[in-house]
């Protein structure tokens, strides 16, 4: 309490505090064990852990259940290996991830499963985490409760516009009608996969880039411009270019409440 008190005060000014929720339950076997191989090469003692954690535990009715995840509770190794997995995948991903996106510092501290953030700048509070190509963050809505957003990620839209970029350039001498065409299959997969409710301004950004993009690509197929913005619009909406759009069926938000139960 003593070092948490000295390192934040007057050093940050916003702090986020968690409790992960039936941790010692839930902990995967695999990938603990996959953890512990990095540093202990002995297979006989892994195996003997191993063990350990497929062990039964007595119930009061005198049931015996063998559990497939989690760590058996009132064994001095236990909280050993639950510290273990939370310095994987807690403690690290806060120094390799959160840390380099952060604008200013940034701080944890972690008891067993109990842990606090602290912050500098109160964006960096407004923890988000990326998976599958989309950015998950938390937001208020007009209601005033707490809701999951999900937009494009920034690094897959960067790596989405790079790729679009060499498609055009490749691209660029084929006929209009078979460029529309073929960018139309790709917009197709594109929306039916990102076309999340709440990612509208995601997906208007990303069809706003290419749209300049080939533009810029198509008028270089000769060495005089072959049309300016107007003109290119009409064509566009000539040969039916896809507009961004949300496939998405179920249009209800996830609470936080119903996120995390």
């Amino acid at each position: 309490m003593k070092e948490l008190t000295k390192e934040v005060q007057g050093k940050y000014s916003y702090i986020v505090e968690a409790d992960i929720k039936g941790f010692f339950n839930n902990i995967d076997h695999n990938w603990l064990m996959e953890m512990l191989k990095l540093r202990i090469k002995d297979k006989a003692f892994l195996g003997l852990i191993k063990k350990w954690l497929k062990a039964g535990v007595l119930e009061p009715n005198g049931e015996v259940i063998h559990p497939i995840t989690g760590s058996p509770q009132g064994s001095i190794v236990s909280p050993v290996l639950a510290n273990i997995y939370l310095h994987c995948v807690l403690d690290l991903w806060f120094e390799k991830v959160v840390k380099p996106r952060s604008e200013g510092e940034a701080y944890i501290c972690r008891y067993a499963d109990d842990f606090i953030c602290a912050f500098r700048y109160k964006g960096d509070a407004k923890t988000s985490f990326e998976f599958l190509g989309f950015e998950f963050r938390w937001r208020v809505s007009n209601k005033g409760k707490d809701i999951i957003v999900r937009s494009i990620s920034r690094s897959k839209l960067r790596k989405s516009i790079l790729a679009f970029k060499e498609w055009c350039k490749e691209n660029r001498n084929c006929r209009i009608a078979k460029i529309i065409d073929m960018l139309n299959a790709k917009l197709r997969g594109y929306f039916n996969y990102y076309g999340v409710i709440g990612n509208s301004k995601s997906l208007y950004q990303f069809y706003s880039v290419i749209r300049k993009i080939l533009y810029k690509w198509l008028n270089r197929r000769s060495q005089r411009k072959s049309f300016n913005w107007r003109e290119f619009n009409k064509k566009m909406q000539w040969y039916g270019l896809l507009k961004p759009r949300i496939t998405e069926k179920d249009d209800k938000q996830m609470t936080l409440k119903e996120c995390f139960a």
